[in-house]
C-alpha cells in the first residue's frame, strides 16, 4: 500500500491506495497530493515536519 496525504477543499485527507487502484487514484488527485509514504504514521511524522519549518519561517 501507498499513502497520500492530499489537500482537497479546504481539508487534509489521507488514503491508503493499493498498486491496483494507484493509477485511477493519480488521474483522479494527482494535482491535490501534498505527501506519499509507505505508511500513515510516516506521512502524518512528515507533515508535521513541514509544519514545523512553515511554522519557523514567519
Amino acid at each position: 500500500m501507498t499513502v497520500y496525504l492530499i489537500k482537497e477543499k479546504d481539508e487534509i485527507l489521507i488514503h491508503e491506495i493499493s498498486p491496483d487502484q494507484e493509477r485511477r487514484f493519480l488521474a483522479l488527485y494527482g494535482e491535490k497530493i501534498l505527501l506519499v509514504g509507505n505508511c500513515v504514521p510516516d506521512v502524518l511524522w512528515r507533515f508535521s515536519e513541514l509544519l514545523v519549518v512553515n511554522c519557523n519561517d514567519y
